[in-house]
């Protein structure tokens, strides 16, 4: 029984360690199928992924092939692109070469242009200063053809009035002045002013009868009142009046000799004898004052400090103007042969060629004198620094600051006085001349102001520098107008008609249109 229950229990125990077994080998069958059933999921999920993945992969992979392709053809267009580029850069290069010699071409057609624009510009210049010389020759050429015709005029004019054709010789003189001016040369020349001076008939003369009259000087402070002195003893006061000289006597007596006179500005007067007295007229009172000395005076020269310098020929004097009382007296050794002014001081020339400027009566610088012969006349330009010797032999010299000298011939004698304006002179001469010189001239001619068949003591200029006055030897004053405009003012007046057109061809010419002068 217990044997049966071994037996049973054994049984037992062996079907519980069946079952037991069993149920391990279930249980572990179970576990592997539930272990594979998850690896069967896992492997499902993992072929639904990899099928997804697959099909993902096979889009990527399309779309690689796609990107590929696009690649590819991106590869090629950039290969295209490359090669167009590069066929750009070469075609820009020889495009930059083309526009490099296209500008070097340009830029040389450029400078060519250039060139062949100044070329043309450099033609046209010379062929407007050709036209504008042959303008200007040809306006050169009339004028000096018309200039030519005025002289001629001149010429004829004073043929005419020599034998009588008076009111022709007129009208041509008038003509010889217009042609002259109006094509802008000097009617200072002789061929017309000669005519003019003796046409114009602008020249009034009158003889005082007092013997030479041997001083005239212009009163301070009037246009043409002057004074003179003369050799029998007498100082006349004239002016114009109408058509006539008037003269006034303001101290007259036959004992003095007067030789020279000077005007103050305060409008005193004094004149120098060769007695040896100073005659003083001061407001119309006349006073005469002894000069020391036995000099036999002869020159007046003011000098500074109101102090009048009187000149004879063995000694030198001082009259102090301010208390009209000599102020010394100086001897001299040398024979003056001219006295005038230079710079303000009193010159002296002597007749072994010196000359003594006149600083005081102790202060007298001596040198040789620049020309030849012996000074008679001086005279100096403040203006234009010339100074201009007459000499005795009737030469005028003419010496520039520089030291440059020329000769002024015309005269043929003694130059008794010289006066400058700018660039005229003036001279007088014992041959009975005055001659006005225009130095600006390269060969200035004398044009005869005056012409008298007496001695040219002296003369003077009116303020005005138009009229000149004269006074010679015999006792005559001469007034007479210098300007030639105001000569031809005074013709034009006394015309009485035009030349005719006969006239006018016979002695202007037929070539010349004819126009009326007045």
């Amino acid at each position: 029984m217990d044997h049966n229950k071994y037996i049973i229990g054994g049984l037992l125990g062996m079907l519980l360690i069946s079952v037991l077994a069993c149920f391990l080998i279930w249980k572990r069958g179970n576990d592997r199928n539930r272990e594979l059933q998850g690896q069967l999921a896992e492997m499902q999920v993992m072929e639904k992924r990899s099928a997804v993945v697959k099909g993902v992969s096979k889009r990527m992979e399309e779309i690689a092939f796609q990107q590929k392709l696009v690649s590819d053809e991106q590869r090629e267009q950039a290969i295209e692109q490359a090669r167009i580029a590069e066929e750009m850069t070469r075609l820009s290069e020889l495009e930059r070469e083309r526009a490099v010699k296209a500008e070097q071409t340009a830029l040389a057609s450029e400078r060519t242009a250039r060139e062949a624009y100044q070329n043309a510009e450099h033609q046209r210049q010379l062929a407007d200063q050709q036209r504008i010389q042959a303008e200007y020759s040809k306006r050169v050429a009339d004028t000096l053809s018309y200039i030519t015709i005025g002289r001629s005029l001149g010429l004829r004019a004073l043929s005419l009035y020599q034998a009588g054709e008076k009111e022709l010789a007129a009208l041509l003189t008038y003509a010889a002045y217009r042609f002259t001016c109006d094509y802008g040369d000097s009617p200072y020349r002789a061929s017309v002013y000669d005519p003019l001076v003796l046409v114009s008939q602008n020249t009034l003369e009158k003889s005082m009868k007092n013997g030479p009259i041997t001083g005239v000087e212009l009163m301070p402070g009037t246009k043409g009142r002057v004074i003179t002195v003369s050799m029998l003893g007498e100082i006349y006061q004239h002016e114009i009046i109408g058509k006539s000289i008037s003269s006034k006597c303001l101290f007259g007596d036959g004992r003095y000799r007067f030789k020279d006179l000077y005007l103050n500005s305060d409008g005193t007067i004094y004149a120098v004898s060769r007695t040896g007295h100073l005659v003083v007229v001061k407001d119309g009172v006349p006073s005469v004052i002894p000069i020391p000395g036995d000099g036999s005076p002869a020159w007046l020269a003011g000098m500074a400090g109101d102090k009048l310098l009187i000149v004879g020929s063995g000694c030198l004097a001082l009259f102090d103007m301010k208390s009209g009382t000599m102020a010394g007296m100086r001897p001299i050794d040398f024979q003056v042969t001219g006295v005038s002014r230079l710079k303000g001081s009193p010159i002296l020339f002597d007749a072994k060629g010196r000359q003594h400027v006149i600083n005081s009566l102790q202060q007298i610088a001596t040198s040789k004198s620049p020309v030849h012969g012996t000074v008679t006349a001086f005279a100096y330009s403040n203006r234009t620094g010339i100074s201009a010797y007459g000499t005795s032999e009737g030469v005028i010299y003419c010496m520039t600051t520089g030291g440059q000298i020329r000769e002024l011939v015309g005269h043929s004698s003694k130059i008794t006085k010289i006066k400058m304006n700018g660039d005229r002179l003036y001279s007088s001469c014992l041959d009975g001349a005055v001659d006005l010189w225009q130095l600006s001239e390269n060969n200035p001619e004398p044009l005869v102001l005056i012409r008298s068949r007496q001695w040219i003591q002296d003369f003077t200029l009116d303020q005005s520098r138009e009229h000149i006055w004269a006074t010679t030897a015999n006792g005559s004053l001469i007034e007479h107008t210098i300007s030639a405009d105001q000569m031809a003012a005074e013709l034009k007046k006394r015309l009485k008609r035009n030349l005719t057109v006969e006239e006018w061809n016979y002695y202007v010419g037929s070539n010349i249109p004819y126009r009326k002068l007045l």
